[in-house]
This record gives C-alpha cells, sequence and structure tokens, in this order.
C-alpha cells in the first residue's frame, strides 16, 4: 500500500496499551458523575423519542416532522445534561444546581399527585 512506518514498534504499542489498562485497574470502582452522563443522556432521548414514535403511528404527526424532532430532541437533551453535570462538579454552583433539581423534582411529582387524585373525582 506504499505507507511509509509510522515509527513505533509494536513493543511501544503493547506497552502503551498494557499502561491505559494499568491505569483503568488503578481507578477501580472510583466513579465521577461523567460516569453516568451517557446513560442518563440515553435514557433521556429515548423517552421522548418513544412519545414522538407514538404520535407518529397515531397519524398525529409526520415522518419528517418526527425525524426533525428527534434530532433537535436529542441536541437539547445531550446539551441540558452536560450543563448539569457541569455545574454539578463546579464548589459553590453545585449546591444551587442541586437544590434547585431537588425543587424542580418536588414540584413535578406535586403536580402528578394532583392530576392523579383529580382524574380519581372524576365520574
Amino acid at each position: 500500500m506504499d505507507l511509509s512506518p509510522s515509527g513505533l514498534s509494536n513493543e511501544h504499542l503493547t506497552a502503551r496499551t498494557e499502561d491505559v489498562v494499568n491505569q483503568l485497574l488503578e481507578a477501580g470502582s472510583e466513579s465521577d458523575l461523567w460516569d453516568y452522563f451517557p446513560a442518563l443522556t440515553v435514557a433521556s432521548i429515548a423517552l421522548v423519542v418513544w412519545e414522538l414514535w407514538t404520535r407518529h403511528c397515531k397519524g398525529e404527526i409526520t415522518l419528517s416532522q418526527f425525524k426533525w424532532m428527534t434530532a433537535k430532541v436529542s441536541g437539547l437533551k445531550a446539551g441540558k445534561l452536560a450543563l448539569l453535570s457541569v455545574a454539578m462538579m463546579i464548589p459553590g454552583i453545585n449546591v444551587v444546581t442541586g437544590a434547585g433539581l431537588v425543587a424542580s423534582l418536588l414540584f413535578s411529582a406535586a403536580h402528578a399527585v394532583k392530576a392523579v387524585s383529580a382524574a380519581k373525582r372524576l365520574p
């Protein structure tokens, strides 16, 4: 293929790979907030995409609308979670961010309880 050599030997590459594996083993089970970022992002996006797909199947939105909304929500959710993750890692701001998230969760739960109890009162 007429490629010029990289100048790195197989032994050198193997040693560097072993160094990376050793660092991973030394880190062990230590985790930080960024470890959860991919799973949270996928779960958050999947919930919205599922709802969009349901509406597409019902004929409420077209396929092109579904594609556009899926792309838009993917970017928005990933950006939001990245921003929240960064805010949770900054000392001082993390307390305010955490308090805001807890307050949002409590207000959402209270709204859900009110909606369920109102639905039960209807004949």
